[in-house]
């Protein structure tokens, strides 16, 4: 359970960390520079002596080439079932603001988690995780976050919420770069008996040319553990041709290795995992990719299309006025620095300059402490959030 909780949060970790990057430059999902889009990927298993399919995932971007959104389907019976569907929104730097994740039941989408982050000079400051609980987001736990100088991640320090009050420290994460800024270690702590323990880490090496030579994965118990490694080979042009995965026992052994089949453009087709039993070479997964050029993407709404000006943020009253380029109409909310709900002032056409006073006041109707909150003006393609601070 261990490892797994482990693997989750380096997973969602590197999205954060490269998610910007591989979607604005238009990266297939190996890092290699394409001027395609991936519109739908499929993962296959090998059962029975044949490929079977087993997910779905159907992207769709925004024009600027950022992610919008993933839905996952799984294969039932020769039929596909959505399952989940995540949405991403970001501010007018091309930062991810929020991504939620929705779950199908019984045919309808239900919010299920999201998070949510937040910036300052154009680098996180804080991200919120929260479950979709009675109808409102509960906030879980948060992260907070410190840059060297080349604005690289140095430290990413998570709590959660024992209550509406109390924050409990949870886990800390370091890494390390080297000379060119690429990541070289990642430890994680966790926090127990009011002492931090080492708990992973990921050690990381690269090719002279920048891309991933090796990543080796360790726990710790007592002494460093080695658990799993991946081995990353190329080909004379640089695009992948090999990964091979290996687990250790004693020593190293190869498990698993990938293959790669490209189109003309250098798009990855099909990533295909075997393994070796004997000298004999068995499939295990496959994964097939569909891509769009930046052309025939979807025209959706640009990002960030609405003004918002607050001001008089006393403790009497807040004025917040807006407008939009587009017509759509648009839901406006508070929330505070746990990403919980303090005020709903419901939905509003978008096509003009509107206005909302505020008497500060939450749901409950009682007044809002001072402190650090947050406007949140969102329609169907968008979203924009703006902090404040509310003084006594």
């Amino acid at each position: 359970m261990k490892k797994n909780i482990s693997i989750v949060f380096f997973l969602i970790f590197s999205f954060f960390l490269f998610a910007k990057d591989f979607q604005k430059e238009s990266y297939d999902i190996r890092n290699n520079r394409t001027n395609y889009l991936t519109s739908q990927s499929i993962s296959q298993m090998w059962k029975n002596s044949e490929w079977t399919d087993s997910l779905k995932y159907e992207y769709s971007h925004n024009i600027q080439n950022n992610l919008r959104q993933v839905l996952t389907s799984y294969k039932i019976e020769n039929t596909w079932v959505d399952s989940f569907k995540t949405t991403y929104f970001y501010d007018e730097n091309e930062n991810i603001l929020e991504y939620v994740v929705e779950k199908n039941v019984n045919s309808a989408w239900e919010n299920y988690y999201k998070y949510s982050y937040f910036y300052e000079n154009n680098l996180i400051d804080l991200c919120v995780y929260s479950l979709w609980y009675e109808n409102d987001w509960l906030a879980i736990s948060q992260g907070t976050y410190s840059f060297d100088g080349n604005d690289n991640i140095i430290e990413e320090f998570w709590q959660y919420w024992a209550d509406p009050e109390t924050l409990i420290d949870w886990t800390i994460n370091t890494f390390t770069y080297d000379s060119e800024n690429l990541l070289l270690t990642n430890d994680q702590q966790l926090w127990s008996s009011d002492n931090w323990i080492d708990s992973y880490r990921y050690d990381y090496s690269y090719y002279e040319f920048g891309k991933m030579e090796e990543n080796t994965y360790q726990e710790y118990d007592g002494d460093w553990i080695n658990i799993y490694r991946y081995v990353y080979e190329y080909d004379d042009n640089e695009n992948l041709e090999k990964i091979i995965y290996y687990l250790w026992s004693e020593n190293w052994y190869e498990n698993l290795y990938s293959e790669y089949v490209y189109d003309v453009n250098l798009n990855i087709l099909e990533e295909i995992w075997k393994y070796d039993i004997n000298s004999i070479t068995y499939n295990y997964s496959k994964n097939l990719n569909e891509y769009i050029e930046e052309s025939e993407k979807s025209d959706l709404a640009k990002t960030h299309e609405i003004n918002i000006s607050i001001s008089n943020p006393n403790f009497e009253n807040c004025t917040i006025s807006f407008n939009s380029k587009i017509d759509r109409r648009i839901s406006i909310d508070i929330y505070n620095l746990k990403g919980q709900k303090v005020k709903s002032f419901g939905e509003f056409p978008s096509s003009k300059t509107s206005q909302i006073n505020w008497n500060l006041k939450n749901e409950d109707n009682q007044k809002v402490s001072s402190g650090i909150y947050f406007l949140s003006i969102k329609n169907r393609d968008s979203v924009e959030v703006k902090k404040f601070t509310i003084m006594k």
